[in-house]
């Protein structure tokens, strides 16, 4: 519900916002998934109120999942407003695996929204979004079992002073999942090198304090 009224809120801000400014593309797309949770929960609201509550199960589950992908872009946008260093394109849906615990089964081709980032001297890095219920309950049950830290070679640590867990590269890279408590969502960053993945987390550290 949390995550709905967010979408909503998004949506409703939105809105003028979109009739000054011609949107691109991707906003678009976006705009058409807004659309199509406010119509769905009118449609939701229809079916109750004549009896048909599969009807209106169908379209609430359909509504909040597509709320759910307004959320996690949301978080995007904020991550986006947080580090200016750092220059980013458009945010696309992707069916996606964590970089981070990238074994077995966990987070395992999740429904998230991806966002690639660059600084000004070629720094790269690669950010996802994660916001279902058992993905925050498969991070927490990793952090706090040592035998799986050691098995997936992480570590835990602490970022945006939230816990974190890092996964080291072969080759230099990085990859750091991060708590996003507030947004209920986890938040990972990738890069090719510890570099840019922590220039850009000490980005995000220092301009969310202000």
């Amino acid at each position: 519900m949390k995550k709905l009224a967010i979408a909503l809120a998004a949506f409703a801000l939105a809105s003028p916002a979109l009739a000054q400014n011609p949107p691109d593309a991707t906003s678009v797309a976006f705009a058409s998934i807004e659309a199509s949770v406010e119509s769905d929960l009118k449609k939701a609201l229809a079916a109750l109120e004549s009896d048909d509550y599969a009807g209106a199960t169908q379209l609430l589950r359909t509504a909040s999942a597509n709320a759910n992908r307004l959320s996690l872009r949301a978080v995007t946008q904020k991550i986006a407003g947080v580090a200016p260093s750092f220059k980013p394109e458009d945010a696309n849906f992707v069916l996606a695996q964590s970089s981070t615990l990238a074994f077995e089964d966990f987070l395992n081709r999740r429904d998230t929204v991806e966002r690639r980032f660059e600084d000004d001297k070629g720094r790269i890095v690669t950010v996802r979004v994660f916001g279902e219920a058992r993905d925050l309950s498969d991070f927490m049950f990793i952090k706090d079992d040592q035998a799986m830290l050691d098995k997936g070679g992480l570590e835990v640590a602490e970022m945006r002073g939230e816990p974190a867990i890092k996964r080291r590269g072969d080759n230099g890279e990085l990859s750091v999942l991060m708590m996003s408590d507030g947004d209920d969502a986890l938040i990972e960053v990738e890069g090719d090198s510890e570099d840019a993945v922590m220039a850009f987390i000490g980005d995000i550290e220092k301009n969310e304090k202000k």
